[in-house]
């Protein structure tokens, strides 16, 4: 147990951070424990963030101004993790969820897009249509642009014929 110098409640050692104050000449690090809880850290950090937005904002711009090449390889680096993280089962969950969230708290702007897909006959919309109607997974049919064509094709020529 472990006294917080700033809240001044006894907390578990796991309730404060490890710093590493310097490494040795021989690589070994010197490691204490903060005399700050986490709690206490993070609520100091928040309230920073809060009160000094603009000032870290400019800090930023400015950094990325004159790093554009370690930006580019970050976002790129950034990119490939996403991609990837995307075709696991926790990320195709995730990305479900995100996805159902937002359609419930933009419901008209939803619909409206949904809408525009349908109109444009986007290739999205029209896998999903081919996954429907042959009860293939719509991975299988991601790769198969010249179905995806077909498809579309046919229901031009259906709307033309609806519309007489």
């Amino acid at each position: 147990m472990k006294k917080c110098t700033k809240c001044k409640e006894e907390k578990t050692i796991n309730q404060y951070s490890k710093i590493c104050d310097r490494i040795k000449k021989d690589g070994t690090k010197t490691i204490r424990i903060s005399r700050v809880c986490k709690k206490c850290i993070n609520d100091y950090r928040k309230n920073y963030r809060s009160k000094n937005r603009d000032l870290i904002n400019k800090k930023y711009k400015d950094w990325r101004k004159k790093n554009p090449e370690k930006c580019k390889k970050y976002a790129e680096k950034m990119k490939a993790w996403e991609k990837k993280y995307q075709n696991t089962e926790r990320g195709k969950e995730t990305r479900s969820k995100a996805k159902k969230k937002w359609i419930k708290n933009n419901r008209v702007k939803a619909v409206e897009i949904m809408r525009n897909c349908r109109k444009k006959l986007v290739d999205s919309y029209v896998n999903s249509l081919l996954a429907k109607s042959t009860g293939v997974n719509t991975n299988c049919l991601d790769n198969n642009a010249e179905l995806i064509k077909v498809k579309r094709e046919i229901i031009k020529i259906n709307r033309l014929i609806k519309q007489k």
